[in-house]
């Protein structure tokens, strides 16, 4: 917990990024009643080893989409600039 002075205002300005982010080009689909959307499932926790030696990587996928095609795309959304670490990250999800 945290103290929010202004907590209609944080609230308020959660609501416009998430309308932007919904509204994006790159994402109208996803979060719309396409029918090119097969499923689409929010938070979505992973274990992964690469090899039998290899540590277990544990996190949670922002979404999973599959397309009507098929296709599972894999969308991680970041806030701020982009970070190396994020690259990384998107490595492990494709492998």
């Amino acid at each position: 917990r945290t103290a929010v002075d202004d907590l209609e205002g944080l609230l308020a300005r959660a609501r416009e990024a998430l309308a932007q982010l919904r509204n994006h080009p790159d994402v109208i689909d996803v979060f719309s009643d396409s029918p090119r959307v097969r499923w689409r499932r929010h938070e979505v926790p992973f274990s992964w080893r690469a090899g039998a030696e290899a540590a277990i990587v544990r996190g949670t996928i922002d979404c999973l989409v599959e397309w009507e095609s098929g296709v599972i795309e894999v969308l991680e959304f970041k806030t701020g600039r982009p970070a190396p670490d994020h690259e990384h990250q998107l490595a492990v999800y494709v492998k």
